[in-house]
């Protein structure tokens, strides 16, 4: 038994020592080789009970590396042909990091003449030049003119001649050009005029730049020319993108037409911010690219724009219909709305609850535009109701109608209240009194002042002082808005038409104790209405 066994193991050694030799010679063109001995040597170190790593994922070798056990249990990596270690490199690290080597940077490629390197993984391969074929091992010309694979100028008119690698083409007498164009120099030619390719922004104007028709003297045979625009650039850039006009030169000889020349002008169209663009001073061009209405906002597009209409509002045709309703707006804003009724001197005005509130002053009615801006709608009252209980309490029902005929209702409750005015002299003598109190070492020091002056000065200052006064309150009845006896300035109140009808009777009254009621009520309807 263990002679048996030191056979065993001396022939796995034997295995292991000839696999090192024949990777390290023949790697690559025997891997099929190697693979049945790892097997074989598995299968021989299997039954004398050692493991071969190398089989499965039971070692570290790289996978661009060959895994080769050894007697006792162990194993080596190799790169494999075409891979080498990277960094330094002892037992431990061998095989382990394998990198593809660049043949053909490092020289070790051999390609034929008129052929490029080109690396691959492990490997190379030796691609033909631009005009060269491979045939076998090496890159033989191709002869272009020969194949048909040259852009010359047909044979009639051209020369094409094969070179190594390339070829060339060249006119034949009688014709010019670059052998890749010739014209017939006896027949009439065409030339264009102005830049060619033309680039123009969207919407420019796409004006003709002209051509040349350059004809042989005694050249006895009609010419016409055709001229062919895409509908993209009638008479304006209408789209982006790249276009071609062509021109097509004929001649008419014995009732037959023949083509004698042709040429195209490249035309590129690029975009335009057409949401900036002023176009208002051309009528042709603000009906093809019209303005967004006022109550949309203009998006560039990528190539156009777009008109979006605000929040709101509704495109249809290509304007931006209005289609919020209007606002209705108390001023100020009061649930109930209160209208007042004066009392002076035992008579008390009566306010009819029916009548509407006066608009521009309590009440407005209005659109709001999409600028914050204001503009005026229709404001009706459609109906009354009327509180049964109550005749100072009534509900206004209004209907507001803008420009666009949107509509909104606003039910608004009434209240009429009364107020007196008598409480409101008393609050004017109250601040009389205050500012006289609080004024008075002031007006002390203002009558010594007097008092050093002549008496015709003083009674002159007291005089001037007391129509200041008279002027004063005149004038706060007579120019003061929403007032009601001076009292409804101090007091803050809203007036009615009705405050500015007592106010004015009571003024007659104080200045005119003895005007009949009949004129002073003449007098007040006259100023007021």
């Amino acid at each position: 038994m263990h002679l048996q066994a030191w056979f065993r193991g001396r022939w796995s050694f034997l295995l292991s020592w000839y696999v090192n030799e024949h990777i390290r010679t023949h790697s690559l063109t025997h891997s099929l080789s190697l693979s049945l001995i790892h097997s074989r040597t598995h299968s021989l170190t299997r039954f004398g009970f050692i493991e071969n790593k190398c089989e499965g994922f039971k070692n570290d070798c790289h996978q661009n590396a060959y895994c080769i056990p050894d007697e006792v249990g162990g194993y080596t990596c190799r790169c494999r042909t075409g891979y080498e270690d990277v960094g330094e490199v002892d037992e431990s690290t061998r095989g382990r990091n394998c990198v593809d080597i660049d043949e053909c940077a490092t020289g070790a490629a051999t390609c034929p003449e008129h052929s490029t390197c080109r690396n691959t993984d492990g490997s190379f391969e030796c691609d033909c030049n631009a005009g060269f074929e491979r045939q076998g091992a090496l890159c033989i010309d191709i002869d272009e003119c020969a194949t048909g694979k040259d852009d010359c100028a047909p044979r009639e008119v051209a020369i094409c001649t094969n070179t190594i690698g390339s070829y060339t083409c060249k006119c034949k007498e009688g014709y010019e050009g670059d052998g890749r164009e010739c014209r017939d120099t006896s027949k009439p030619t065409l030339t264009l005029r102005g830049d060619n390719p033309l680039r123009l922004e969207l919407f420019d104007p796409f004006p003709e730049p002209g051509y040349n028709i350059n004809e042989p003297t005694n050249h006895p045979e009609e010419v016409r020319l055709q001229v062919q625009v895409p509908p993209q650039l009638d008479t304006y850039a209408l789209a982006c993108g790249d276009y071609s006009v062509s021109y097509t030169l004929y001649e008419y000889r014995d009732g037959k037409k023949t083509e004698i020349d042709f040429v195209t002008r490249s035309v590129t169209v690029m975009r335009r911010d057409l949401c900036t663009f002023d176009r208002s001073s051309d009528p042709e061009l603000l009906q093809l690219i019209p303005y967004c209405d006022k109550f949309a906002k203009c998006v560039e597009l990528e190539c156009g724009y777009d008109c979006v209409c605000y929040e709101g509002y509704e495109k249809i045709d290509g304007k931006c219909v209005d289609r919020k309703p209007p606002v209705i707006e108390l001023q100020p804003e009061q649930d109930p709305y209160v209208l007042y009724e004066c009392r002076v001197c035992h008579i008390t005005e009566t306010i009819d609850r029916t009548k509407p509130i006066t608009l521009g002053e309590g009440i407005l009615a209005y659109d709001v535009l999409p600028d914050g801006s204001r503009e005026p709608a229709k404001l009706e009252l459609e109906s009354v109701d009327l509180d049964p209980v109550d005749n100072k309490r009534a509900v206004h029902h209004y209907k507001a109608t803008d420009l666009a005929g949107n509509i909104y209702r606003r039910a608004v409750a009434i209240e009429v209240r009364s107020e007196d005015v008598r409480e409101k002299i008393a609050k004017v003598e109250q601040m009389w009194n205050f500012l006289n109190e609080n004024f008075a070492e002031f007006r002390e020091k203002v009558d010594a002042d007097q008092r050093s002056t002549s008496r015709i000065a003083t009674i002159t200052s007291y005089i001037v002082g007391t129509i200041a006064l008279v002027l004063f309150v005149q004038f706060a009845f007579l120019v003061g808005t929403k007032t009601t006896l001076l009292i409804k300035v101090l007091s803050a109140d809203r007036p009615a038409w009705s405050d500015f009808e007592e106010a004015w009777s009571f003024w007659l009254r104080v200045f005119h104790p003895l005007w009949p009621s009949a004129d002073i009520t003449a007098e007040v309807f006259r100023k007021v209405h």
